[in-house]
């Protein structure tokens, strides 16, 4: 069973020679080149001006220079998908998902040769190009990773080929986008709880170093009012950072750990200060 794939990318303005063999490629085997076939219903030129007036009259702007309006899609093959099979894939695409072929290039002479016996592994594939354009606002399609996903599954319906794996990432199971999003959601999640757990014991280690200095200057105070006015401090200091600690703690999910590092060193610092009689 051959596998199928669809990959996008935006169409250089070599494109057409390229998908035609008006220009001379040194990989392709020529005598295998009147295999080739083509479709079209417009020119990449005239396609981009279409697009251009549309935008125009729609948006009353004119379209931008660094918008990608023409998308080319390189498209496996198995030996008898027919140039029909491929606008039948067109139309679906259209359909569901707005874009619009207008060129359809099949290759059949591209192929790695066997040096030892000279046979030819063939690497049968299309190029279509896609005219990119929302017609109903005049703007590019935005289409997300999840359609990407939907449109690679529709290519194996749609041409009778082998769904090719989905992306893989070294630390989880092959999921479909959707599922793999929730999956991120919930190890955020986790990791949140963690940082939680260890604030905490770091709130209670600073809380504890704070009730030891408190505990001390009570005792060793010789001056009556030095040691007021720093017990005073050391009380609002104390007062200050429960505020801080329980503002940190309900709304955890607003800081990284960075910013929770930073408040603790921060309290640290201002414990030295009243240490050193500052």
């Amino acid at each position: 069973m051959f596998i199928s794939s669809i990959n996008f990318k935006v169409a250089q303005p070599s494109s057409e020679s390229h998908n035609t063999r008006t220009s001379v490629l040194d990989y392709v085997h020529q005598n295998l080149t009147p295999l080739n076939s083509s479709w079209s219903s417009s020119t990449i030129s005239e396609k981009q001006k279409e697009i251009a007036s549309l935008c125009k009259k729609i948006s009353g702007r004119k379209l931008q220079k660094n918008s990608e309006p023409i998308r080319e899609a390189c498209v496996n093959l198995g030996p008898h998908t027919t140039m029909e099979d491929l606008k039948k894939l067109g139309v679906v695409l259209k359909e569901k998902f707005g874009m619009e072929c207008f060129q359809i290039h099949i290759h059949k002479d591209e192929g790695k040769k066997d040096k030892e016996t000279g046979e030819i592994k063939e690497n049968f594939h299309a190029h279509m190009l896609f005219d990119w354009q929302d017609k109903t606002k005049g703007t590019m399609l935005r289409l997300q990773k999840i359609d990407m996903s939907k449109i690679q599954t529709l290519v194996a319906d749609v041409l009778s080929l082998e769904r090719g794996e989905l992306k893989t990432n070294s630390n989880r199971e092959r999921l479909e986008a959707v599922e793999y999003k929730t999956q991120q959601e919930t190890l955020k999640f986790e990791e949140l709880q963690k940082q939680n757990a260890d604030l905490e014991q770091k709130k209670n280690k600073v809380g504890a170093r704070i009730e030891r200095l408190t505990e001390e200057r009570r005792i060793n105070s010789e001056n009556t009012n030095s040691g007021t006015t720093r017990n005073k401090a050391l009380r609002e200091l104390i007062f200050s950072s429960s505020d801080v600690f329980q503002e940190n703690s309900s709304k955890l999910s607003e800081y990284d750990e960075n910013d929770l590092n930073r408040a603790i060193e921060e309290l640290e610092l201002e414990i030295k200060r009243v240490e050193m009689g500052d």
